[in-house]
């Protein structure tokens, strides 16, 4: 089994992003928020979006950095997710602080953890 995280796994779809605020179903974890919908267009997999406001992170540096920490723990665990079909996108709502991987990963997969729990009721 791969664990790339391909552009196939990436949301880009105008029309899917729309949907996912229009639903506004939603979990956090600090310094992360989840929001997600049904997918319109793939029923067969997931994909993901991250936002890092610039209001947060005001260095380009520390934002990409960020940003490749958090697809990294995606790619890590997203083979742990059960349900396919659905949209995520991913928003950094902290404020400037710890951007080591091992911190980002145990946030995210309690976000992960209790995105999965939402949707099983």
């Amino acid at each position: 089994m791969r664990l790339r995280f391909s552009n196939k796994e990436k949301l880009k779809s105008k029309k899917e992003i729309d949907n996912i605020f229009r639903d506004n179903k939603t979990a956090v974890e600090y310094p992360f928020k989840l929001i997600y919908s049904k997918s319109l267009i793939s029923p067969n997999e997931n994909k993901f979006a991250i936002i890092i406001p610039k209001k947060k992170v005001k260095k380009a540096v520390l934002r990409n950095r960020l940003k490749r920490l958090v697809f990294e723990s995606i790619r890590v665990a997203k083979n742990n997710l059960a349900k396919k079909g659905y949209n995520i996108i991913i928003i950094y709502i902290g404020d400037i602080g710890e951007y080591k991987y091992s911190y980002v990963y145990k946030k995210l997969r309690k976000l992960l953890d209790k995105f999965m729990k939402k949707i099983e009721k």
